[in-house]
């Protein structure tokens, strides 16, 4: 029975011991530093990397110098790296994204989408700010005693910028409080949505009233055609502020 056991055991010990041995051996494969050529330094796994690399630059627009460069920076980065345990897949990605990255240039990646209530209300603002100018425009041009040029009242500038900006802050408190980023459970109740919404309209149109009854230069009605270039400018102006930093939360 002891003999037997002895057995056992030996044989469990072989298989171990000669598992041990070849993940032994394949380490040292793998790590084994190359002592000659142009990737000296690399270990084998890492030395095949540069060396596809290096294929895919060469059969690439890429002129020679500027390939050798790049392969140089990266075989002395690799030589440090490799050091710490760091393989240059692990390091630079798989081999053709790399290669992508440097023949095309890294991809740019897409600005974060603003969240500043502020730029909102100016986005929102300057879009009303053009619906408006381009309504008042028309009812100009089809309509000339409506708005005769230099009176005040519903048409006049200052009724135009003041309705624009509170329409411009209304929109941004709405997408603050129930816009497609904001999760179902955040979101205030239907009725309430709908109270919100009314009130607001109400607040607008009690305002856009009031301001109209400003006499004076400041809320004097402008020629139709000044209302077409406050338009245009309000429009671009808009598109420009929405690009250049990214900002969605807006109706239109």
């Amino acid at each position: 029975m002891a003999d037997e056991n002895n057995l056992e055991g030996t044989s469990v010990e072989d298989r171990n011991a000669s598992a041990a041995a070849k993940q032994k051996e394949y380490l040292e494969k793998e790590t084994k530093l190359q002592g000659d050529g142009p990737f000296a330094g690399l270990t084998k796994r890492n030395e095949d990397y540069v060396y596809r690399l290096n294929s895919i630059l060469t059969d690439s627009e890429i002129n020679n110098e500027k390939r050798d460069t790049i392969i140089n920076e990266i075989v002395a980065e690799l030589r440090t790296e490799q050091r710490k345990g760091v393989t240059a897949t692990k390091l630079y990605g798989p081999v053709s994204t790399k290669a992508a990255d440097i023949i095309m240039g890294p991809q740019k990646k897409a600005a974060e989408p603003s969240t500043s209530f502020w730029l909102t209300v100016l986005d929102n603002g300057l879009m009303m700010l053009a619906i408006f100018a381009a309504m008042y425009a028309v009812t100009g041009f089809m309509n000339k005693t409506s708005l005769e040029a230099g009176d005040s009242g519903a048409g006049g500038l200052l009724t135009l910028l003041l309705t624009s900006i509170l329409g411009g802050m209304g929109a941004a408190l709405f997408y603050k409080k129930y816009g497609p980023n904001v999760k179902k459970e955040d979101k205030p109740a239907f009725w309430v949505t709908l109270l919100v919404m009314i009130a607001f309209i109400a607040v607008w149109i009690l305002a856009y009233m009031l301001v109209a009854l400003i006499p004076g230069p400041l809320n004097s009605i402008l020629p139709a055609a000044v209302y077409v270039v406050i338009a245009a400018i309000a429009f671009v102006a808009r598109l420009y502020i929405k690009r250049r930093y990214n900002i969605n939360r807006t109706m239109f």
